[in-house]
């Protein structure tokens, strides 16, 4: 499923590009209903484009304006899949259009009979998801605290039986008398969300499997050590420290924790180890550390626990992590850690919107551990995930290339020495000597990448001497699975007219990533030394040049 967070909050345009899309064979048809007594129909671009972020073509019915009352009686008509009801729809007295409009008042119990009534009906439609739009009402009561009561009231009496409560801020009174469409036209992309959500979501996850770095803790472990992380309640670890709570919670309620994490066993279980995390190692059912996809480590953990895939919430940092598992597991939920410390509210109440907490029993309570013998004998999968060249496109990255010299070049100092993960050999620089023989025994080339997402700035350095033999070759972390670093090979063969390269490679403990890199290319060696035909090279990724524009 695709990214909640980012996919919620579409625009018109947005949506209209997503619809126009060719529809893939992978796609299946789905027929939607979505009923309620108002004029719905403004919300049918939006829901077609996020079924079809989620790999579903939707066909869509509403019913006609005013006619809820005859669907409820009606028995043969009880299909449905999302149910919109406001308090109009308990007690037709409310409702704003053609409710009570002479001087006589309402009286509570009257209220009250009416409500019972239709929250009976409402209960033998099982198989739809009801979502109650609490809206104000007209003031057909004797004061404002009758008013408020009955308001009250409503709410209380439907909320065992609606799946979700949409505020009443969304709900807009003028949109409601000039053309009956109840909702305010910004919030049609976030209305529609509801509606998806909640037909694709009707039952409860029983999983969440969470990312490490920059999800669990602020800071990347392999860059920054577990002294550079932070997850304490400050400024900067405040959203980590209430995450890591918030799983310990769901844990609690026997909600199974797992990790996957691009890091190594040794790093993903530092912090642990260190004792400066919340959540304990013991909590999670498992934890599969690796550099390969994580869509084949999450299809490997759910078959081991004999789990579905839409039993599964995914949580991430990454847009293309959150792709990569997306494209590869359509019904695995893929949640986008939030970024913005604004946006946390919104990312708790949708994680929490997922998971049945009610009678939580000791079996519960215990699951964690009756699980981790079965995942106990998982391994690290080696399939490849899905392929990423579609959301690549779509990112519209940009790429800026320095020319480093000695007044620019503390970054790409900073890069040399503060990169592990993608680091050709792990070696460090002194400032002072490279700043003294940059331009005269070697050449340095540092690349800034601008995509949809925001400035990454400068996040790969590549370092040549006079032998075009690459004496350091770092990338950051923060833009794997981007082909960032094959368009900088592109780039020495296209600009600087370099045909044939030499890498020196030294495996260390924490290159993993580089290693996989090197392993991808058509090299040979000599010791430490790998040649590598660039020529060759840009024949064979012709493509990736695709995914970039080269700003001057």
């Amino acid at each position: 499923m695709a990214n909640l967070e980012k996919i919620r909050n579409l625009s018109f345009l947005e949506a209209s590009r997503i619809v126009s899309k060719r529809s893939n064979s992978q796609q299946n048809s789905l027929n939607i209903q979505i009923l309620g007594s108002s004029q719905l129909e403004a919300l049918e671009l939006y829901v077609k484009a996020l079924f079809k972020e989620y790999g579903y073509e939707a066909f869509l019915n509403f019913l006609p304006f005013n006619t809820l009352q005859q669907f409820l009686i009606n028995p043969s008509l009880k299909e449905a899949n999302v149910l919109i009801i406001f308090p109009w729809d308990l007690c037709s007295f409310f409702d704003w259009r053609t409710g009570v409009l002479d001087n006589s008042t309402l009286k509570y119990t009257d209220v009250c009979e009416s409500v019972d009534n239709v929250i009976n009906r409402l209960k033998t439609l099982t198989n739809t998801s009801i979502i109650y739009v609490n809206a104000s009402i007209p003031p057909y009561m004797a004061n404002r605290r009758q008013l408020r009561l009955v308001s009250n009231m409503m709410l209380n009496k439907v909320d065992d039986l609606c799946d979700e409560v949409i505020d009443r801020n969304k709900f807009s009174l003028a949109n409601y008398l000039s053309h009956g469409f109840p909702f305010v036209n910004s919030e049609l992309s976030e209305i529609s969300f509801s509606c998806v959500r909640n037909i694709l979501m009707k039952e409860p996850k029983k999983i969440l499997v969470t990312d490490f770095d920059n999800v669990m803790w602020k800071g990347v472990i392999g860059e920054d050590g577990v002294n550079g992380i932070k997850c304490n309640n400050d400024d900067d670890g405040f959203p980590h420290y209430l995450y890591q709570n918030y799983l310990k919670f769901l844990k609690s309620k026997g909600v199974l924790i797992a990790a996957v994490t691009r890091n190594d066993d040794q790093l993903a279980s530092a912090p642990f180890e260190a004792g400066i995390t919340h959540l304990e190692q013991q909590d999670f059912v498992k934890v599969l550390a690796s550099y390969n996809a994580k869509s084949s480590q999450i299809e490997g953990l759910l078959k081991s626990l004999n789990l579905s895939l839409d039993s599964c919430v995914f949580i991430d940092d990454n847009p293309l992590e959150i792709q990569e598992v997306h494209y590869a597991l359509h019904d695995v939920t893929c949640i986008r850690f939030p970024t913005d410390n604004n946006e946390l509210e919104s990312f708790f109440e949708s994680v929490s919107s997922l998971f049945d907490l009610g009678n939580i029993t000791s079996e519960d309570a215990n699951r964690t551990e009756l699980y981790k013998a079965r995942a106990a004998s998982l391994e690290i999968s080696e399939s490849h995930g899905s392929d990423l060249t579609e959301f690549l496109l779509g990112l519209n990255m940009s790429v800026s290339v320095k020319h480093c010299n000695v007044n620019n070049c503390d970054r790409t100092i900073q890069l040399i020495n503060k990169t592990n993960q993608f680091n050709s050999n792990g070696q460090r620089v002194d400032a002072e000597y490279f700043k003294e023989y940059i331009n005269h025994s070697f050449e340095a080339y540092t690349f800034s990448l601008t995509d949809k997402f925001g400035q990454h700035g400068e996040i790969l350095t590549i370092v040549l001497d006079q032998d075009n033999e690459v004496r350091h070759f770092v990338m950051s972390c923060r833009v794997f699975q981007r082909e960032i670093e094959k368009f900088a090979l592109l780039w020495l063969h296209t600009h600087q007219k370099v045909n044939n390269i030499k890498i020196d490679f030294v495996e260390t403990q924490k290159n993993i990533p580089f290693k996989s890199f090197m392993s991808s290319l058509n090299t040979t060696n000599d010791g430490n030394i790998y040649f590598l035909d660039l020529k060759e090279f840009a024949e064979q990724n012709l493509d990736t040049n695709k995914l970039f524009k080269l700003e001057a």
